[in-house]
């Protein structure tokens, strides 16, 4: 599945929990493996550059595991983030070996991030979530994002991967 959105010069996209506040903090959305490229179909460029910035939680502290306060190319919105090493509570990264768990303090939390694009030019955004881990409500893992404050995707209250203990593209 491939997301198209449209650049406007100075973009914003923002990945955030869909869970009330406070709920079960620390078991949210994962998130993995983000990029921003060129349209494919329409503007097929000869090598289509990520304008996502540590897209896959890569540039973090090597040995880096739990609650960040910065994390490079992102800025943090209201709770906290963590990073995860691939391979916490048995969930492998979907790219490298890290990802991010949007979920850790007593907010709404997540991500986001100011993305450089041509006006009027179209982009595929695809990104990974981690979906269904049976300790964790399904409401409480789905995953807001916006692009310039407008929702992407067909369900108001979130995107939610559907195939138990993988990871999916969306």
């Amino acid at each position: 599945i491939t997301t198209s959105v449209v650049g406007i010069g100075s973009d914003r996209i923002l990945f955030r929990e869909s869970g009330t506040i406070g709920a079960s903090d620390g078991t949210g959305p994962l998130l993995d493996n983000i990029s921003l490229t060129p349209d494919q179909v329409n503007n097929p460029p000869s090598n289509p550059a990520n304008l996502v910035v540590n897209g896959s939680f890569e540039t973090a502290r090597p040995n880096t595991q739990g609650e960040v306060t910065t994390l490079f190319g992102w800025q943090l919105n209201n709770g906290g983030v963590a990073v995860r090493n691939s391979g916490f509570e048995g969930v492998p990264s979907s790219v490298g070996t890290k990802h991010l768990d949007i979920d850790y303090r007593t907010a709404i939390d997540g991500v986001s991030q100011r993305i450089q694009t041509e006006a009027g030019v179209a982009y595929d955004l695809i990104f990974d979530i981690y979906a269904t881990r049976p300790d964790v409500a399904s409401d409480d893992q789905a995953i807001v994002v916006t692009w310039n404050g407008r929702k992407i995707g067909p369900d108001p209250s979130g995107l939610n991967a559907t195939t138990a203990g993988a990871w999916e593209t969306i």
